[in-house]
């Protein structure tokens, strides 16, 4: 076994949070504890943080925050930028500046009794919540939020779901719309603000797209943009850690494998999953054009055998209660646990899709149907439970037409949708194995992916960049 010192307890909801009201019970023993206002901030230990505290305001920053313009990976240093910008602008300097933070964290913003919860560009970190009679309770996981508040399995849909996966409905199954494992547990979706006041129900808001957000449609000036900031994003993200990339033959990973690679250090890993018990075709061609990959930079590649994985007491249960019927695909992070060092930080390439148009069906006007479409394919399209939590965050979204701007809704709708409900999982999951980071993670260059004008949104840019930048392309 590969590992660190981390203890089976401790893996449960590894690098995750909580703010709760004070009153609330903490169901997790051994995390820091940090005073909000009337609440309380409960963070992992191994979860990083930065504060900083101007008059009543205080910016907390939970994870790991990239400021580009500052050149830094540090959470107190983007803590105090941030309210210094509140101090000097109000709310919305505050958070139009978190808004372009890179990296992977959840930011907490406490005015006296009102406290303001903004997720990274994606979601990625997770950020769930319930009202309760002593006020609202957020956490990074809808099982932690529930252990809190008591909140009850959501039976109906998680059998609604599997029932699709046994039918062999094609693509992935994750939970839709609004609905969470734990009935009345809610998500907050990316680029959605949760402004939570002692003496009210929690609020979302949405915050993105700005009114003057705009994009670059010279497709040369929108891919320099895009080669400048990714560089300097992976760099910051590579800084004082040892890096693995999640490698395959696909443009992304090979995107972040070639603007990383100077940052890569003698240990570092590039490495493919695949279930060697049963290796599929695609995924041995897909490893060994991996190992192709690393072998031109001088890397070394592994193959994680999905087969051979963590099955020890502690370790499942704290999987178990982590997940319960909100899981995905544990099975990686249980093989990485065993064949990976713990201590390294996996560069994995999701989000990187909300900037090239992995999915901009169905064309014409948004409305519940072109949302279903965009969740699933039959039954769930038109299953009345998944119909009914759509239409709640249909509603939720407020995407009037022109309200989005020069983002075309398609965008926004898988941003929100397939990136906030089922990436998240997927990369939560991960972190159970060690920390992942995410290179495609920063609001300003997936604009620039988005802004040229092709006939058909795609990977153009990516695709050149790795051609450019990537020994062997």
């Amino acid at each position: 076994m590969v590992g660190t010192g981390v203890t089976d307890e401790l893996v449960a909801f590894r690098f995750g949070y909580l703010l709760l009201p004070s009153s609330q019970p903490v169901p997790v023993p051994g995390w820091h504890r940090i005073p909000v206002g009337r609440g309380l901030l409960v963070v992992h230990p191994e979860l990083g943080h930065g504060s900083a505290t101007v008059a009543e305001r205080s910016v907390h920053l939970l994870g790991d925050p990239v400021d580009l313009d500052l050149a830094t990976a540090d959470a107190t240093t983007a803590a105090l930028e941030a309210v210094r910008r509140w101090h000097l602008g109000g709310d919305d300097a505050v958070v139009r500046y978190l808004a372009y933070l890179g990296g992977r964290w959840t930011a907490v913003l406490a005015d006296g009794d009102r406290t303001t919860v903004v997720p990274d560009c994606a979601g990625t970190q997770g950020t769930y919540w319930q009202d309760t009679p002593e006020g609202t309770v957020v956490g990074s996981h809808v099982r932690l939020v529930a252990e809190v508040t008591g909140a009850p399995e959501d039976t109906d849909m998680a059998d609604r779901l599997r029932a699709a996966k046994a039918d062999g409905i094609r693509g992935v199954v994750y939970w839709p719309g609004l609905r969470t494992a734990a009935v009345g547990v809610l998500p907050l979706l990316p680029n959605h603000l949760l402004r939570c006041e002692p003496s009210a129900a929690a609020a979302p808001e949405r915050f993105y797209p700005f009114v003057d957000t705009a994009l670059t449609h010279d497709p040369e000036v929108a891919y320099a943009r895009f080669v400048d900031l990714f560089t300097r994003h992976v760099a910051l993200l590579c800084r004082g850690r040892t890096v693995s990339i999640s490698l395959t033959g696909g443009c992304d990973s090979g995107a972040a494998l070639a603007a990383a690679r100077v940052w890569l250090r003698e240990d570092s890993l590039m490495w493919t999953g695949v279930d060697l018990d049963r290796p599929h075709a695609p995924h041995r061609k897909d490893a060994a054009a991996a190992r192709a990959r690393a072998d031109a930079v001088g890397a070394r590649h592994v193959v994680v055998d999905l087969s051979q994985q963590d099955r020890s007491d502690g370790y499942v249960a704290a999987y178990e209660r982590t997940w319960g019927p909100a899981r995905h695909f544990g099975g990686f992070a249980a093989a990485a646990r065993l064949q990976l060092p713990r201590h390294h930080v996996e560069l994995q390439s999701m989000v990187a899709e909300v900037g090239t148009g992995f999915d901009r069906r169905p064309a014409g006007p948004m409305d519940l149907d072109a949302v279903a479409a965009f969740y699933a394919d039959e039954p769930l399209r038109s299953d009345p439970a998944v119909r009914a939590t759509l239409a709640e965050m249909v509603a939720l979204m407020q995407l009037e037409p022109g309200s989005t701007g020069e983002l075309a809704w398609q965008d926004v709708v898988y941003w929100e949708l397939r990136a906030g409900r089922w990436s998240v999982t997927r990369i939560q999951e991960n972190d159970m194995a060690h920390r992942v980071l995410l290179p495609f993670n920063q609001r300003g260059l997936l604009e620039a992916l988005m802004g040229p004008r092709t006939p058909r949104p795609d990977k153009g840019a990516v695709r050149r960049y790795v051609a450019e930048a990537l020994p062997g392309g």
